[in-house]
């Protein structure tokens, strides 16, 4: 007898805990879009960075980054890159990578955790057809790239250097 109540007490707290993690999850219609990819698809991203690092530094602009990646031998297999950090919202990913559905969910938004004592660097999403190819983040706190006005840049946007940064000729 003493196990049958412990079974259905233990059937009755998963039932309940069920019932408050579904009422918690987002209503996704259309789905989710999952912001944070596995792999490196287009290629290496220490050597893509190193290669913004470098342009910089030589003053090799302007430039593209159809251009930078062709050095370090990356795949030109997405047509946008866009600004992913913690500041991030989902409406504001859907805006920059052209995803015009407030249903459409976004997962993998990097997040800030106000205790941890490690520096946020920011992200750049690589996108193809609207779905996430490739995730970079660079190991520095201040942004290498600038998106501009449209918030995104496509392989052939022409970049100048402004300061320390690569920017969009706009």
């Amino acid at each position: 007898m003493r196990e049958l109540a412990v079974l259905v007490s233990l059937c009755l707290m998963l039932t309940s805990c069920g019932f408050i993690a579904a009422r918690n999850e987002p209503d996704c219609p259309v789905g989710t879009l999952d912001v944070d990819p596995r792999g490196e698809e287009l290629g290496n991203f220490v050597a893509l960075q190193n290669e913004v690092r470098a342009v910089l530094a030589n003053g090799q602009a302007p430039t593209t980054m159809r251009e930078i990646g062709e050095r370090v031998g990356w795949s030109m297999e997405w047509d946008r890159m866009i600004p992913l950090e913690h500041t991030s919202t989902p409406a504001s990913v859907r805006a920059a990578a052209g995803l015009d559905d407030p249903a459409l969910c976004i997962e993998g938004i990097p997040s800030r955790d106000p205790f941890a004592h490690k520096v946020s660097y920011p992200n750049s999403l690589f996108l193809s057809g609207g779905q996430p190819v490739e995730r970079v983040e660079w190991f520095r706190p201040n942004p290498l790239i600038r998106y501009g006005a449209r918030g995104y840049l496509e392989p052939d946007t022409e970049l100048i250097i402004v300061g320390s940064q690569l920017v969009p000729v706009e």
